[in-house]
């Protein structure tokens, strides 16, 4: 299936499952979790529940929130289950959040879940948001692999193998020691390739992120990163990992955190085009993708709860200093409906069918033969 060439695909990475469009429904929900003192996991879970009440019975095609999803021209993402209070490794968590996505679905052409690159191309043609069921952490992962069988079943394709701490798998990328992949997590993670599963490796660790790229039988994804020859950050990735990623003909997708690509104040869009060149260059133009990782510490999370998202990320795993500042954004892409000004950029560097690929062509053909190939 082939998209309009006016009407491209474009896919990606909102672990919250997109931007946080106020309305006095979500107000509403927002100051009652605010005023009884509430986690902010609790409270974005409020919010996220009166979002889909609203959109019952075909609310969405008419609300703000739709005119944002068409203005930003987006398709289709990767969301975190999780995602939605901020816990990448609780696995009560990923519970709520997977009866969230399957009563999304039901909301009046809200979104749809999709489990292969043909169903998210699909539900691009019927104008509805194709949406990939991903994690963050696997720090949930049991030893018969009880688990990750269920999320399997209930459409999940993409397992990242640790979010920035240690777990039974491997080292992520804040922990000093820098240890590889376990016994534990070598069985993991040729279990993930049996099932058909996307391994990702964004917040690991360096020697974690390379055993994992050795061991795996699929091609492996950093699915939203930046580059470290570029900028020093833990959650950049050194040109080793990128050469691995190439030579397994994998995916690596780049952020549009200023925290994570720059230390420049005035962070733009132009940022992401050097990490992008940077990763062509080195992986491969066709295995590179735009992932901005919106969501969280972007600027439509509400300041009254920002100073508790913060705390969320810093007891998910990362260390202070690590944490991008709440509310900073690219200059040109303060707001979710401003995602063309990262296409135009590309399109001021890149060709026409260079770009296609970056904003959405290439994942479509890393989905294809790493989770429909036989292995």
């Amino acid at each position: 299936m082939r998209q309009n060439s006016d009407d491209p695909f474009v896919f990606d990475f909102a672990p919250m499952c997109g931007p946080i469009v106020m309305t006095p429904e979500l107000k509403k929900a927002m100051q009652a979790g605010l005023e009884q003192r509430q986690p902010i996991g609790h409270i974005i879970r409020s919010m996220m529940n009166a979002r889909l009440a609203t959109f019952t019975d075909g609310g969405f095609r008419n609300s703000s929130e739709a005119e944002v999803w068409r203005r930003s021209g987006v398709k289709a993402i990767q969301v975190t289950l999780g995602g939605l209070e901020i816990d990448p490794s609780g696995w009560d968590g990923y519970i709520r959040d997977l009866a969230w996505y399957l009563r999304a679905e039901q909301c009046g052409g809200f979104l749809r879940l999709c489990r292969t690159a043909d169903e998210l191309e699909a539900a691009a043609s019927d104008n509805v948001l194709g949406v990939l069921l991903g994690t963050q952490d696997a720090a949930w992962a049991d030893r018969k692999f009880d688990r990750i069988d269920t999320l399997y079943r209930a459409g999940v394709r993409v397992v990242q193998l640790t979010y920035n701490q240690r777990n039974l798998i491997g080292d992520g990328c804040s922990e000093p020691a820098n240890a590889g992949l376990s016994r534990f997590g070598t069985a993991f993670v040729k279990h993930l390739g049996a099932l058909g599963v996307i391994v990702d490796v964004s917040h690991s660790g360096e020697r974690t992120s390379l055993d994992a790229i050795d061991v795996a039988t699929r091609p492996t994804a950093v699915t939203h990163a930046a580059c470290r020859a570029l900028h020093d950050h833990p959650r950049a990735k050194s040109d080793d990992v990128l050469h691995a990623i190439r030579d397994a003909d994998g995916f690596f997708g780049v952020v549009a955190i200023p925290h994570f690509l720059t230390d420049d104040p005035h962070a733009s869009v132009d940022h992401i085009i050097r990490h992008v060149d940077h990763a062509a260059n080195t992986v491969g133009i066709e295995r590179v993708g735009i992932a901005t990782d919106w969501g969280g510490v972007t600027p439509d999370m509400p300041s009254q709860m920002q100073q508790g998202a913060k705390d969320a990320f810093i007891a998910a795993g990362f260390a202070l200093h690590e944490v991008p500042p709440l509310g900073e954004a690219l200059i040109e892409f303060d707001a979710y409906e401003k995602w063309p000004s990262i296409t135009a950029a590309l399109q001021g560097r890149f060709s026409p069918e260079e770009t296609a690929g970056l904003i959405g062509g290439n994942w479509l053909s890393f989905t294809r033969r790493t989770l429909e190939a036989s292995h």
